[in-house]
């Protein structure tokens, strides 16, 4: 291509790697439960702050690795791949993210608040502890993007 074609680029939205939708209603295993320390960008719950220094502690329940679906929408036991940053070829997983509280002595804890998402979806797996969680199956849904403009769907985990 020479350089006075380059001005002629087409402009496109990035597409799935995958048919999402595919996926919805099928049932996955979770196989790791994963706690991180993160900057938690809305400190205020609603407002983004990328000079944010406030750190939060998330849990993350992550998927076995999904695999292909055959022609009748059943799992194949080939992987689904994606492309990771470093050109090289994984696995594409699914997570869900929740949030810890902190008590009034500033431990770190798992609310049992009724607006509390993680214990929720402990609740509804019948687990009370999160070493309980992992082999857990659990179904898949598709999500929409929150922007309007935007017409992708993603997986999660229905929790």
């Amino acid at each position: 291509m020479e350089i006075n074609d380059m001005l002629d680029i087409p402009v496109v939205e990035k597409t799935s790697l995958f048919d999402a939708k595919a996926y919805e209603g099928k049932k996955v295993l979770i196989q790791n439960v994963e706690v991180k320390e993160e900057i938690n960008f809305y400190p205020d719950g609603i407002n983004y702050d990328p000079k944010s220094t406030d750190i939060v502690k998330r849990v993350y329940f992550i998927s076995e690795p999904l695999k292909e679906l055959d022609k009748n929408g059943n799992f194949t036991d080939k992987p689904l791949m994606k492309t990771l940053d470093d050109g090289t070829q994984g696995p594409i997983t699914i997570h869900s993210r929740f949030n810890l509280q902190k008590d009034k002595d500033g431990q770190w804890v798992i609310s049992k608040s009724p607006k509390a998402k993680l214990w929720q979806g402990m609740r509804k797996l019948g687990v009370s502890t999160l070493r309980e969680v992992k082999g857990k199956f659990v179904m898949l849904d598709t999500q929409t993007s929150k922007d309007p403009t935007d017409t992708r769907v993603f997986l999660r985990l229905n929790l």
